[in-house]
């Protein structure tokens, strides 16, 4: 069962690691290994086997692992049209504010995406981006009540904490 994980870890680690390091200070084991201690396990150690817990019971697909850490995508998609795509946006988080141009060009990239793609989206300060983020979690949404089924799982990261808290406080 921990092959597979295996492998894809064994290739991060090679993304993640210097060939000359890599070379000088590791040494494959060439098969899945893994010893689980339960005495003293403490703080971010028992996040980790509680992840690798998890992965062993659900045995999931990984495509985010396998097109953005692993760094398999060797393409990019051509930008969609934002007007084909109108139908696909289900949603709008806040009547105050209306989709920008911008906006919805992004928006029709974001609704147009496929499991394990990344759309990264920046800009200053004030240009519609927390406003954007809600406008995809709207439409996702809708779409997954639509379908009567679950909800995507969608992590909004930045460099600072303020652009969080703002998307955080928008819901």
């Amino acid at each position: 069962l921990w092959q597979g994980y295996y492998e894809v870890s064994r290739r991060l680690f090679e993304q993640l690691v210097p060939p000359e390091r890599l070379k000088a200070h590791f040494v494959s084991a060439d098969q899945a290994r893994l010893l689980k201690v339960e005495e003293s396990v403490t703080g971010a150690s028992q996040h980790i086997l509680n992840l690798y817990d998890w992965l062993d019971g659900a045995n999931p697909a990984l495509p985010l692992l396998e097109t953005y850490a692993l760094s398999s995508r060797q393409n990019h998609r051509p930008c969609v049209d934002a007007l084909a795509t109108l139908d696909a946006r289900l949603g709008h988080a806040n009547s105050a504010y209306p989709t920008a141009v911008a906006q919805r060009d992004a928006l029709a990239q974001a609704m147009a995406m496929e499991e394990g793609e990344i759309l990264a989206v920046n800009g200053p300060p004030g240009t519609g981006k927390t406003t954007f983020v809600l406008d995809v979690v709207a439409s996702l949404w809708v779409q997954a009540a639509l379908r009567e089924g679950e909800p995507p799982l969608i992590i909004g990261a930045a460099t600072n904490n303020q652009a969080v808290t703002n998307i955080l406080t928008a819901f």
